[in-house]
């Protein structure tokens, strides 16, 4: 990668703090200790137990840490805290010594895409141990100069701020949209038939004739009315669970085991053709009696989650299973079709909204 910029070392602006905590502040839970840096948002999670099976570091305020182990991942945060915390030898802290970076600039840049490029340059051969400050300060990045990287934290949290804004408006929409269709679903269930599942949407399995050396792809039900997922593809040949069998289009998908906690969807047009295991159940919907879009909106309202989970039997939640018989007796609310159709308009006018 080419730049117009200074490469530095980063032990040119930064220095590692080889101090430790005080004991007695850990132990008290006066000074936190770093339970986990996450991933995704580099947010600090602390504990105030005060125990550690290793040696501790300290870090203080505007401190620049990373975890050794997952700095690759972004495992990367400056302590914004006005007090000091502490960290297992797995992390390490430092502090800069020049006026030439701005801490701010540099946790973007060390979360980057890019940064990987450089940490890829200064191990070559891969990183397969931890990562300690003598190697960290060894590698060489592209540094602008100080203004310049104001001007990109400034925009960056400029964006960030926006990205918030727009993500606490898409979650009040959400909230108008589900508050809409559910009032309008109460409307189209007033007076409403209840009909057993069995004349509503039937169980149905199309059994696979295992191919050792084909290759297919499997799908599942999220919990909670998320929709169908992608589960890994297998060969024939690895096949350890009872046969598989056809998804269809259309078809209405329950999991066996999760049920109870709402895994059920209406398997859409690109998933025709792949298969499911002996953990579903298929069913049928009878498009005389139903519209498929009505029949999955019921099972995601908490009438229909809870419906599921009187029909599963077990003791524990991970333990229930969907009693097929049980399902069969469950009670639908059949509104007219044409009922249904204005309802299942709104769901697609809502949905086309959201993309």
């Amino acid at each position: 990668m080419k730049h117009k910029w200074e490469e530095i070392c980063l032990g040119d602006i930064l220095i590692n703090r080889s101090e430790t905590p005080d004991d007695l502040k850990v132990t008290s839970g006066e000074i936190p200790i770093i339970s986990k840096i996450g991933f995704k948002e580099a947010k600090i999670e602390l504990r105030k137990d005060g125990v550690s099976n290793t040696k501790l570091i300290k870090i203080c305020p505007n401190d620049f840490i990373i975890s050794g182990i997952n700095v690759e991942k972004g495992a990367i945060a400056i302590n914004k805290n006005e007090f000091d915390i502490a960290a297992t030898i797995h992390y390490s802290t430092y502090f800069h010594k020049s006026n030439k970076v701005d801490l701010d600039y540099l946790w973007y840049f060390c979360r980057s895409k890019e940064f990987k490029y450089y940490l890829k340059q200064s191990f070559p051969t891969g990183i397969k141990t931890e990562i300690k400050p003598k190697n960290f300060l060894k590698i060489e990045i592209p540094l602008p100069p100080l203004e310049e990287q104001q001007r990109i934290v400034a925009k960056i949290e400029s964006i960030r701020q926006r990205i918030e804004e727009i993500r606490q408006l898409r979650k009040e929409q959400e909230h108008e949209w589900a508050t809409l269709l559910f009032s309008r679903y109460t409307e189209a269930i007033a007076g409403a038939e209840w009909i057993p599942m069995r004349e509503v949407a039937p169980m149905h399995r199309r059994p696979v004739e295992v191919q050792l050396d084909k290759t297919y792809n499997e799908v599942g039900a999220r919990s909670f009315g998320r929709g169908v997922f992608e589960k890994p593809a297998f060969k024939g040949s690895d096949l350890t669970w009872q046969k598989p069998y056809w998804i269809k289009a259309g078809d209405f998908l329950l999991s066996n085991v999760k049920a109870w906690e709402g895994a059920v969807s209406l398997v859409p047009p690109e998933y025709d053709g792949w298969v499911g295991s002996h953990r579903y159940i298929t069913c049928l919907p009878n498009q005389e009696l139903i519209n498929p879009l009505f029949l999955d909106y019921y099972f995601k309202t908490q009438e229909g989650v809870e419906s599921l989970s009187l029909a599963s039997a077990g003791t524990a939640d991970r333990n229930r299973t969907l009693n097929t018989k049980m399902l069969a007796k469950i009670k639908v609310p059949v509104p007219t079709l044409p009922i249904q159709q204005e309802f299942v308009s709104l769901i697609h006018k809502v949905n086309t909204i959201r993309e």
